[in-house]
């Protein structure tokens, strides 16, 4: 709807920049058809001077931890016939799974910062610059959680709450067990190591795309859908955002308020 792909499903957006934010697996029963279209479409891209981007989120982590909670009935039912554990299906010796394990956590694009959860005040004052978070998480992913995610975040930034996969302290109603809300100087200071103006998050569902502060430096995209059509993308067109929907519609983005999962 957004000439991102044309009627084949092949790349046709030139030198255009298209980012997964997070969370691609556990979300139906097309997971991995879905893969191997990103997986195909990044190579289409870069042919033709464009880039496919796919963030990690924590779904991803824990399906190749092992933790199957939130999969389909349909990869519990295949896998099940096969002999075969889901996440073996995303091993370090499969194509998916060294895919995956290639993939940031943080990726920045000019001004915007590109996070799954959020860039916690507690995640900045480590002082990590964004390569070494990237390679710490690359080197534990796969390996099984801890037993409480509250330990040293230094050592634990794939799975601590306050980690780039899993911390919700950007809005209001989880912002109280998340370390509380960032002040102004925090969020001054995490933008500056970044070098950007604007973070973009998922993982926590928003009514509509959009601001999470007066100040236009948090975006909140995941929003809740269920039904082809519904969905939103944010597009950035000279530097400017716009929420565009299933059909290519663009609308200004505004300040929101977080819907309730």
């Amino acid at each position: 709807g957004n000439g991102v792909i044309d009627a084949d499903e092949r790349w046709s957006w030139g030198d255009g920049h298209l980012v997964f934010d997070g969370d691609i697996v556990d979300r139906g029963d097309q997971v991995t058809e879905i893969l191997w279209l990103i997986h195909r479409l990044e190579r289409e891209a870069k042919a033709a001077g464009g880039q496919v981007h796919f963030v990690l989120g924590n779904h991803e982590a824990m399906i190749m931890a092992g933790d199957l909670r939130y999969i389909h009935p349909k990869y519990n039912f295949i896998t099940r016939k096969l002999g075969i554990p889901y996440q073996t299906l995303f091993g370090p010796d499969t194509e998916l799974g060294q895919w995956f394990r290639s993939r940031n956590t943080i990726l920045r694009i000019g001004d915007y910062l590109f996070v799954h959860a959020g860039y916690s005040p507690a995640l900045d004052a480590i002082g990590f610059e964004p390569d070494a978070i990237n390679e710490q998480i690359r080197a534990t992913i796969g390996g099984p959680p801890p037993q409480t995610r509250q330990n040293d975040l230094a050592q634990q930034l794939l799975w601590h709450q306050l980690g780039p996969l899993w911390y919700r302290g950007y809005f209001d109603q989880h912002a109280a067990n998340w370390g509380g809300k960032p002040t102004d100087a925090q969020l001054a200071s995490l933008l500056k190591r970044n070098d950007v103006k604007h973070i973009v998050v998922g993982h926590t569902v928003v009514k509509d795309i959009g601001w999470l502060d007066q100040n236009k430096r948090l975006l909140g995209i995941d929003v809740k859908w269920s039904k082809p059509g519904e969905g939103e993308g944010l597009l950035v067109e000279d530097g400017v955002p716009h929420a565009v929907d299933a059909k290519g519609k663009k609308r200004p983005i505004k300040v929101i308020q977080p819907a309730s999962r």
